[in-house]
């Protein structure tokens, strides 16, 4: 009889279970997502060291909002916490100018993204952005990279083409890869990121196709794709180099 009870019990008892498990999923589903938050519009992340040894967040994000009221900038979480990160310069076409190159062999510089920071408060124990961890200063570094000349040269006013599509003539992304094993607690870059000024000629295989200019898609290629696991993995010290003074690269 007693056992009868139990089972008697627990049929009864398990629409209940259902019906709060189905709650569950509903309280789920029905939160709505933060769609600057999704994984896939952030093309980059890292932490950079800027004025007076603050850490700074930032994100390259080609999130466009539905309307001018929606958030643009993804949401950062920093020791569990979330914010929203500010913005600090939207997506834009960059006019043609002046530049050490030929007007003929410029072009205006194209950004289809955004950048968004958030200063972090000292002492933070953990930030992350879009699912993805973000390295944190410490107090004392004590391995430190130094990296610089890292773009691959295209210009063609020294008839200078490298072969950006072959790692072994141009090997920064594994470099790269292999410094982010060595654990560094910080970057430093001393400058010279971009070097891709002119297009590749046609008949030229080892950077044929290559993106050039100015824009987003020369920076991503020459930095931000093949540096993506030293961002990850440290902190970064940001140097400009004249690479990136205003007749070059100076509007990244």
């Amino acid at each position: 009889m007693r056992r009868l009870l139990s089972l008697a019990l627990f049929v009864r008892c398990a629409p209940l279970v259902a019906l709060a498990a189905l709650s569950a999923c509903s309280n789920h589903i029905d939160k709505p997502a933060d769609p600057a938050s999704a994984a896939i519009n952030v093309q980059a992340a890292w932490v950079e060291i800027g004025d007076a040894n603050q850490a700074i967040a930032r994100v390259i994000t080609n999130y466009t909002p539905a309307s001018a009221s929606d958030p643009l900038c993804p949401q950062l979480a920093v020791d569990g916490k979330l914010s929203r990160m500010t913005l600090r310069v939207g997506a834009a076409t960059v006019a043609q100018r002046t530049t050490a190159s030929d007007p003929a062999d410029s072009k205006p510089s194209g950004f289809p993204v955004s950048v968004c920071e958030t200063t972090l408060p000292a002492g933070a124990q953990s930030a992350s952005v879009a699912g993805r961890a973000l390295p944190l200063p410490k107090a004392q570094p004590q391995r430190i990279a130094i990296i610089a000349d890292t773009g691959c040269r295209m210009k063609k006013a020294d008839n200078a083409w490298q072969a950006c599509n072959d790692a072994t003539v141009w090997p920064f992304d594994t470099i790269a890869a292999s410094v982010a094993k060595l654990s560094p607690d910080l970057v430093l870059h001393v400058g010279d990121y971009h070097y891709r000024e002119n297009a590749c000629p046609p008949d030229i295989a080892g950077c044929k196709d290559s993106p050039w200019g100015y824009g987003w898609d020369t920076w991503q290629a020459d930095l931000f794709r093949p540096a993506a696991p030293l961002f990850a993995k440290a902190p970064w010290v940001v140097v400009r180099g004249n690479h990136e003074e205003c007749a070059r690269a100076g509007q990244g």
